[in-house]
């Protein structure tokens, strides 16, 4: 009786040795021939049940990956998703998995298990981390600072290389496993250090919290914001406000965003508190998406207004900034390259000394980068800014130029 059982383990040991080795076989030849495949779909699903047998986890994302842009709606590969991405962490791309799906399509065991999936998703914390390092260099420390010669003494230019640390956090707490209400909560961190001019070294914090609601096409976020500055030798300012955003699918690939902002910013110190202002403004935006690749616009409108009962000069002034831009996505090198364009104009309350003319700033900036994936975590990035500021108030009219090349990490 035992040689019967010990023939058996060995009969489903070489069995298993087999399948896998068959496996294997079948791995290399999709790999060789996913190019010219008649039916992508049903090739790649294939393909990605083979390497996820292996364990291969991340070349069986990419399969299935593959298999839901010729078929957004097969169920296999999404269900099969889900697990693979919470494995390495992959929360965003949950996420649009789950908002991609078109529900009226489903059977009723497959809503059952749409269902357990989006609950074992939403129990819990879901967190993302980001980090970058800079290194680059800057044409023109001394710009657009203050409007005071007692705040801004030096009004020449001065040029240095600096490197700049970021760092981002975020974490979400739904209430239930079916609800489409969540805590949210997001910190940043900054700091720029120059080699020439630490004078113009600048650090910041903010961080905001909030009420969400996320459904398949729309999202809000209502969060109290909280912010401050250190520059210029000093702990310059802090800011306290609301800022609730929303966000609207029109349709698969189209995005529409609405926000507004009311913030009231404090200076610190006794002798910069005639600049202690209110910030009201109110932006549209929307964004165009091409697989990996998008194209956006924005608009933003405002006014910022004194609180002091003796505002410093300048410091009341109505604006509009324009976004645009667009990301393209170089499949081939696993890369992406992009354009950001921002015009901003600033009309001010107050005349220009000596004159009757009302001051009036108009701001452009360009913004070049492209960015190479390392590995799935680690990007490299190499990035280059051309800013011009025009305006009737001669400290304030300036140029610069940004280089940098930095090593940025997300999880």
């Amino acid at each position: 009786m035992i040689y019967k059982k010990i023939f058996l383990i060995v009969t489903i040991a070489i069995s298993l040795l087999n399948a896998e080795g068959r496996c294997q076989n079948s791995a290399n030849y999709y790999e060789k021939n996913f190019a010219s495949a008649s039916n992508p779909e049903a090739f790649n699903l294939a393909w990605a049940r083979c390497e996820k047998s292996l364990g291969n986890d991340e070349a069986s994302i990419s399969a299935y990956e593959r298999v839901l842009l010729y078929n957004p709606n097969n169920i296999e590969a999404i269900f099969a998703l889900v697990p693979l991405y919470k494995k390495i962490g992959m929360d965003r791309e949950i996420k649009s998995v789950f908002a991609d799906i078109d529900e009226t399509t489903l059977t009723l065991a497959q809503k059952k298990e749409l269902s357990s999936l989006k609950g074992e998703q939403s129990m819990g914390i879901a967190t993302t981390i980001s980090a970058s390092i800079d290194y680059g260099y800057d044409t023109n420390l001394n710009y657009n600072v203050f409007t005071q010669n007692s705040i801004l003494p030096v009004a020449s230019r001065q040029e240095s290389s600096f490197y700049t640390l970021h760092l981002k956090g975020g974490a979400s707490y739904n209430f239930e496993s079916d609800s489409s209400y969540s805590l949210q909560t997001n910190l940043e961190l900054y700091k720029k250090d120059n080699k020439e001019g630490s004078y113009f070294d600048l650090s910041y914090a903010k961080l905001d919290m909030g009420v969400g609601y996320n459904t398949q096409t729309l999202s809000i976020y209502l969060p109290i914001v909280y912010s401050r500055v250190n520059y210029l030798d000093r702990d310059l300012y802090q800011q306290l406000g609301v800022a609730p955003k929303f966000t609207m699918q029109i349709d698969s690939g189209l995005l529409l965003n609405l926000g507004v902002q009311y913030t009231k910013r404090e200076y610190i110190n006794t002798t910069d508190k005639g600049a202690d202002d209110t910030l009201i403004d109110a932006s549209i935006g929307l964004y165009r998406f091409f697989g990996d690749s998008f194209i956006y616009a924005q608009f933003d409108y405002g006014t910022n207004k004194a609180d002091s009962s003796i505002p410093s000069t300048f410091t009341e002034y109505d604006f509009f900034h324009i976004f645009a831009g667009i990301n393209y996505k170089l499949e081939e090198y696993n890369a992406n390259w992009g354009v950001n364009y921002l015009y901003s104009r600033r009309d001010y309350s107050d005349n220009i000394v000596s004159t009757t003319d009302k001051r009036l700033d108009e701001f452009q900036q360009i913004n070049i980068y492209i960015k190479k994936a390392l590995t799935s975590n680690w990007d490299i990035k190499l990035e280059y800014s051309y800013l011009n500021n025009s305006s009737n108030y001669a400290l304030i009219d300036y140029d610069k130029q940004i280089s940098s090349i930095s090593l940025e990490y997300r999880y």
